[in-house]
């Protein structure tokens, strides 16, 4: 079996606290670019994804190089348990790209992380 790396970002519309947040601007980039930026520069990562219900996130999403998935509404919402968007997600990619060895979620609202601190964690699993 070839082994292979998928990355997951996880990113809602909506929030209570502050609406959109995932794609706020931090030093003048929307948030969840962060995530992605640092995806993009790993290696190991063979497919990158954006978890989505809002279409803002997914155009910022796509132009960076992510793959969306279109999460639907009703396991977008503030009490939906995440792992339900995980199992839509993982159902969604195995359709379309086949299996995959290590699945890695990076959250958007976590833009301080660096390479080699995923790489470790990626050489851990």
């Amino acid at each position: 079996m070839e082994l292979k790396t998928f990355c997951y970002i996880f990113a809602r519309g909506g929030s209570k606290g502050i609406p959109k947040k995932n794609i706020k601007p931090l030093l003048n980039k929307p948030l969840i670019t962060y995530s992605i930026n640092v995806a993009k520069e790993i290696s190991e990562i063979d497919k990158l994804f954006v978890s989505t219900d809002c279409n803002e996130i997914a155009k910022i999403s796509k132009s960076k190089g992510a793959i969306i998935i279109n999460r639907p509404q009703d396991i977008s919402q503030d009490n939906s348990p995440e792992w339900f968007a995980w199992r839509h997600a993982i159902n969604w990619t195995y359709e379309r790209y086949g299996t995959f060895t290590k699945f890695l979620r990076l959250p958007a609202t976590a833009p301080l992380r660096s390479k080699n601190d995923v790489i470790k964690c990626l050489n851990a699993i």
